[in-house]
């Protein structure tokens, strides 16, 4: 499993499938050496292992050797704390590389869409060394959490969603639309992740690739102990999953 699953969502047979998205004597391109994390080198990642870029003959599971294949992560729901306002947010995000100079996706009109912007705005965390983040934070209602009251209201449930279409015949018009609370937050565009001169990219795709859901309450690298002092609650009603017909 070594590097099949480390956010690659890419076909392209070019600098970035290789470690560290530079070329083997780690010259080039400039924005791979220069525009990481404080100035660092952009990534940390050792290259795609099934890549476009697979010779005849070579360790590669189809349907040919010419095709990329690994699975980005999309997050739905990673909740967190707005400490300026003492309120709730949810992070909703698409996980991919290999990554933009400066992890900063193309976030202009037509390449992404926040629906209320009284609601939803993009995260300023962009990624680092081993994931570029694609997220926009929407906040949450009070009457949703475990021990709140607004207004005689809480526990009370919500509903998160998203959908997210590949065209692997067009892949421009790909698209990931995340719903918080019943309401449209934000939309992923496919133009959002395109093709990058500056690294030297090919265009990061909507997953063509088979997925599976994760549900957890706390990160697995939380220690214990701050689990039992967190004491968390989170009740689910259903989780839900539509596919259209092949």
């Amino acid at each position: 499993m070594d590097y099949t699953n480390p956010r690659y969502t890419y076909t392209s047979c070019d600098v970035g499938t290789l470690a560290n998205q530079t070329w083997p004597n780690g010259t080039s391109p400039d924005a791979a050496i220069s525009t990481g994390a404080e100035g660092d080198v952009l990534s940390y990642l050792p290259g795609q292992r099934l890549s476009a870029c697979t010779c005849p003959g070579e360790d590669h599971p189809g349907p040919d050797v010419s095709v990329g294949r690994a699975a980005p992560e999309i997050d739905l729901i990673e909740a967190q704390i707005l400490l300026s306002v003492q309120h709730g947010e949810v992070s909703q995000s698409f996980q991919v590389a290999p990554f933009d100079d400066y992890y900063q996706f193309d976030n202009s009109s037509g390449s992404a869409e926040v629906h209320d912007a009284d609601m939803t705005h993009y995260n300023t965390y962009l990624g680092g060394h081993f994931q570029q983040a694609v997220s926009g934070l929407t906040l949450l209602p009070d009457r949703i959490y475990y021990d709140q009251v607004t207004g005689g209201r809480s526990k009370e449930f919500a509903t998160f969603s998203f959908e997210y279409a590949a065209f692997p015949e067009e892949r421009e018009k790909g698209y990931i639309h995340w719903v918080t609370d019943g309401k449209p937050a934000w939309t992923m565009y496919a133009d959002a992740v395109g093709p990058n001169p500056r690294t030297q990219i090919g265009r990061r795709i909507v997953s063509e690739e088979p997925m599976y859901m994760v549900s957890r309450l706390v990160d697995f690298d939380e220690p214990p102990l701050i689990k039992q002092i967190l004491n968390l609650h989170a009740v689910s009603s259903n989780l839900r999953l539509w596919s259209n017909a092949c």
